[in-house]
């Protein structure tokens, strides 16, 4: 779904004061206009399989290693948001998948009841084979 100008203000303006290490490049990012970004946002009714799908995924990253080419942020990253998704109470919330040219991806984590940023991740587009 496409934001409306409203909605992406209020994003960049959460991801000010969010206590995530990406969320001010993501707001420079987004506040510096779409040359060279993707936005895309969709919606999960509900936090219950996100939960389940963070903590797997922040289980497997700290299990190995990162393969080469991925920030070396990324299993704190997806730590932290399964963290903040456990102690969330469930509700919709919006993902928002922001990339740049260069193939780095950011996916900004956000509740809809409880206005706020529970997680921003910086990784990048997997290669095609």
């Amino acid at each position: 779904m496409a934001p409306s100008p409203e909605e992406l203000r209020a994003l960049v303006a959460r991801l000010a004061t969010a206590p995530f290490p990406h969320a001010a490049e993501v707001a420079a990012l987004l506040e510096g206009g779409a040359r060279c970004v993707t936005l895309e946002c969709t919606r999960a009714p509900d936090l219950g399989d996100l939960r389940v799908t963070y903590q797997t995924r922040a289980a497997i990253l700290a299990a190995r290693d990162l393969p080469t080419g991925y920030p070396p942020t990324l299993a704190a990253d997806v730590r932290a948001l399964a963290d903040a998704l456990d102690a969330a109470e469930d509700q919709p919330a919006r993902i928002w998948s922001v990339g740049r040219a260069t193939g780095e991806v950011f996916v900004v984590f956000e509740l809809e009841r409880d206005p706020r940023i529970v997680g921003v991740i910086k990784s990048r587009k997997a290669p095609r084979e």
